[in-house]
């Protein structure tokens, strides 16, 4: 394993922006891609303007060469993990470490040193997210 991790972030909540402002300061990490439905959102902006890769489209993951060593959901949808589990099928051998958001929250809670757990993304505005 190499001393950097190739990472990618789905959600492009102000959570993520701030997570994203983070990772750009470690230079253990390379942010690969961001992930989002909403181009303008807080996340998307931060990205773009870091000029890392955004992408509206999780499936969009899987062609991301080199692969991403973890994926880092931060946005808690739904249709991610499905989607996740058939981009990333479980016996592939390459496949990235998947962190789904209850697990996101707590790193995030525990790093911002909180008594709370931090919160879930707020209600999904975009219909055609449920399709995957």
């Amino acid at each position: 394993m190499s001393d950097r991790l190739r990472v990618a972030i789905i959600g492009g909540s102000e959570t993520a922006r701030q997570l994203i402002a983070d990772f750009l300061s470690r230079p253990f990490i390379d942010l690969v891609a961001v992930v989002d439905l909403n181009e303008a959102s807080p996340g998307a902006t931060a990205a773009k303007r870091a000029r890392v890769e955004f992408m509206s489209d999780i499936k969009n993951l899987g062609d991301l060469e080199p692969m991403p060593d973890l994926i880092i959901d931060v946005c808690g949808r739904p249709h991610v993990k499905p989607t996740l589990a058939a981009t990333f099928p479980e016996d592939e051998p390459e496949r990235p470490v998947i962190i789904h958001d209850m697990v996101a929250r707590l790193v995030l809670s525990l790093a911002a040193d909180s008594l709370m757990l931090a919160p879930e993304c707020p209600p999904d505005p975009h219909p055609e997210a449920q399709a995957g």
